[in-house]
């Protein structure tokens, strides 16, 4: 996600995107949206958006500490929310309802994604290239996976299994250089056992069902053309190991009820555009959703467990607060809320 950000700066304008206006003072339900922050800004957060009210920095109002610099991802388990804050290089355990935390010290690891299966929680690092392995009883690092030349991005869990996206590395000149590999790590022994290949610079990594991935690969960077090359995503069966690609450039992408949500980003002289799929794993057809929704700078995307509420996040220019909308599948606007800056990851709980 880092890298797709600062290749974006340069194409973003100045001014915040007229946005619109909400129909109702509510989105809803119980939400927290992880806001990642400005990469050396320390200014990441954790919004909380419930009947009550919203908080826009519920994390520094109930621990009175920020968050740190540049938070990553964020994962529901057991009445605990996690967050990995990849620049401060910590790990919080959020208990829930009450928002009280409790941080861990991962040194220079640089964590990114997470998973969790039967009690652990497993993080994707820079430094070194690895995967950790964290017992939730005790938030102790139990033991570290170490992967190949490149640093390692989302993750999936799966039967027992590990799905780790290797995607990029800069070289001593500040050249990337890419990789296209899905690494297969068993829970048992905690070592590699096998790689798919996916796409250029995969990023995320999500669970469709006990069969099934989903990824999404950013492409390469061209400094000739000053655009991306070769993006997209695929579904994965993990019984073969068979690559369908979807025919969909996904930026970002979400799962719910069996079905894969998101968006495609493009810019056009115009300036940005945006559409909102949905995507049946099994057939790869696609369908276009919410035809009433006029974010057209969307940093996250999230759908309710019912599919009756479709969350998305704006960017805010990068340079101002962003906004979380609530829509119907119709595409009618419920809600909405600022929240904080560049809002990455929404969740229910």
């Amino acid at each position: 996600m880092l890298i797709a950000t600062l290749a974006m700066l340069a194409l973003t304008a100045c001014e915040k995107t007229p946005e619109p206006e909400p129909t109702g003072d509510t989105l809803g339900q119980n939400l927290l949206v992880l806001n990642e922050g400005v990469w050396g800004g320390n200014n990441a957060s954790l919004t909380r958006i419930g009947a009550d009210g919203v908080d826009p920095d519920w994390f520094s109002t109930v621990n009175h500490r920020g968050l740190g610099d540049v938070a990553q991802d964020l994962v529901l388990h057991n009445n605990h929310a996690y967050i990995t804050v990849w620049g401060s290089g910590s790990l919080e355990a959020i208990s829930l309802p009450d928002g009280h935390s409790t941080r861990v010290d991962l040194g220079k690891r640089g964590p990114r994604y997470m998973a969790i299966d039967g009690g652990k929680l497993y993080i994707t690092c820079y430094n070194p290239h690895s995967v950790v392995r964290v017992d939730l009883a005790t938030l102790e690092v139990e033991a570290e996976c170490l992967l190949g030349g490149y640093n390692p991005e989302g993750i999936a869990a799966v039967d027992g299994r590990l799905y780790v996206a290797s995607d990029n590395i800069a070289d001593s000149n500040g050249l990337y250089r890419y990789d296209n590999l899905l690494y297969v790590v068993d829970e048992a022994t905690f070592r590699v056992v096998d790689s798919i290949v996916v796409g250029v610079n995969p990023q995320k990594v999500l669970r469709v069902d006990d069969q099934t991935l989903v990824v999404n690969y950013l492409g390469q960077w061209n400094t000739t053309t000053y655009a991306t090359e070769g993006e997209g995503s695929a579904v994965v069966d993990l019984a073969t190991h068979t690559v369908r690609p979807t025919g969909q450039a996904l930026t970002n992408m979400t799962v719910a009820g069996g079905t894969i949500y998101g968006y495609v980003r493009s810019y056009e002289s115009q300036g940005p555009a945006t559409r909102y799929v949905a995507i049946d794993p099994q057939t790869l057809d696609v369908s276009t959703i919410l035809p009433g929704c006029t974010v057209d700078q969307p940093y996250a995307i999230d759908v309710s467990a019912d599919r009756q509420h479709f969350y998305i996040a704006s960017d805010g220019e990068r340079i101002v607060d962003g906004d979380l909308y609530s829509y119907r599948p119709d595409g009618t606007l419920e809600g909405r809320s600022e929240v904080g800056m560049l809002p990455s990851k929404v969740v229910q709980y």
